[in-house]
């Protein structure tokens, strides 16, 4: 089976690199210490600083840190099997499995295919990213859930309401239903992914923007939550709410907005407006272009070309 066959295939620009330090590289040391176990890592420093703002402040030359004089950091917190992935990355740009971390963390998925992992798992790997400051990993994390909830979405609106109540009773019940969110999922995502992050906005503007798709799923996970008192699935359905909540309460706004509020009725008006995000107006938030916009993009160009090689991706199914 191709890797590529499921992987994005843009998660954003190279950056620029020292061709003379990638052909001779000084090497980094990095201890990875996972309670008690640990594994150390030996990356080209040039490589990893110019993908990581966390690791360049480490490691350049110039830097206040004992770890540009020594070329070794320890790093806690973190697990060995979601460091080794984001190293290999770092080679490939593609987000892998190491065969002996499968069993671990995939469940019944396909190791070269991380859209058949579960959230959990994405929205880890989507931490690491965020805790040293890698913008292009985060972005292709966020690429795989994107492409695990329109799978979802494309099985909801399939599906009758009697199928809807059997797969929210396999869910409760901890039985696989890797395309929808369980409560392990969404727990982590809660106390872990900060409110403001792209990954916690794509998911709550995508079940905003998704009525049809997910109420006749929530109403059947209400259902058979109904008498067993689960105080988790109360306070996390709180979570939830709040979140979708506040996704459609900033959407609301654009109509009110002097700047942008034409948005809403005429998907040619073009004005920026510094107070809401190009997801918030209407003729983008349901559009193809909608996943590109939690991409974090710096530069319009990097937007368009991202805008265009999603298309393909998509076609190419």
């Amino acid at each position: 089976m191709s890797v590529l066959k499921h992987h994005p295939i843009f998660n954003g620009l190279v950056p620029a690199m020292d061709l003379e330090e990638l052909c001779n590289p000084t090497m980094v040391r990095i201890i990875v210490q996972d309670n008690d176990r640990s594994h150390t890592f030996q990356v080209p420093k040039e490589l990893i600083c110019s993908r990581s703002d966390y690791f360049s402040t480490l490691f350049k030359a110039g830097s206040n840190f004992t770890e540009a004089s020594t070329g070794v950091a320890t790093l806690r917190d973190t697990e060995i099997w979601a460091f080794k992935t984001y190293v290999g990355w770092l080679y490939s740009n593609q987000i892998v499995l190491a065969p002996n971390d499968q069993a671990q963390v995939m469940q019944n998925g396909q190791a070269d295919d991380p859209s058949s992992w579960p959230y959990e798992t994405l929205f880890q790997l989507y931490v690491i990213g965020d805790k040293y400051k890698t913008r292009a990993f985060r972005t292709l994390v966020i690429q795989h859930v994107q492409a695990k909830m329109r799978a979802a979405k494309e099985l909801c609106d399939r599906m009758s309401k009697d199928q809807y109540e059997s797969r929210v009773r396999k869910v409760i019940r901890d039985e696989l239903e890797p395309l929808f969110f369980d409560l392990d999922d969404l727990d982590f995502l809660v106390h872990n992914v900060s409110e403001d992050s792209t990954l916690a906005r794509c998911i709550w503007y995508t079940l905003a923007n998704s009525d049809k798709t997910y109420h006749e799923y929530g109403k059947a996970w209400v259902k058979n939550l109904t008498g067993q008192f689960d105080t988790k699935a109360i306070r996390l359905g709180f979570e939830i709410l709040t979140g979708i909540g506040a996704a459609r309460a900033r959407q609301r706004a654009v109509q009110a907005c002097r700047n942008c509020g034409e948005l809403v009725c005429h998907s040619s008006y073009k004005r920026d407006c510094a107070a809401h995000d190009r997801l918030e107006g209407w003729d983008e938030r349901f559009s193809d272009k909608a996943d590109c916009l939690f991409h974090e993009h710096v530069t319009e160009t990097e937007r368009l070309d991202c805008v265009a090689l999603l298309s393909v991706s998509m076609m190419r199914g």
